[in-house]
């Protein structure tokens, strides 16, 4: 029975199923950009490459929503 995993492994078992990693914070919950994600998931980031579905693992930064349309001056 599994008692404890990293999430990098649970990750890299989905391979090669879509995930997406949106927002994602750190212990203190603290927003971490992309670019430090992939750092901390690159054993993750790999196992997918391994079963050639590099596409099928997404981390993205969460963009702000617009809410109204930009105003045009005639």
């Amino acid at each position: 029975m599994l008692k404890s995993y990293d999430l990098q492994d649970l990750l890299a078992a989905l391979a090669p199923r879509d995930v997406w990693i949106v927002s994602s914070t750190d212990p203190l919950r603290h927003e971490l950009p992309a670019s430090e994600v992939k750092k901390e998931y690159r054993r993750a980031l790999e196992a997918f490459s391994q079963e050639g579905a590099a596409q099928a693992i997404r981390i993205r930064d969460r963009r702000p929503v617009r809410t109204s349309l930009p105003s045009t001056a005639n």
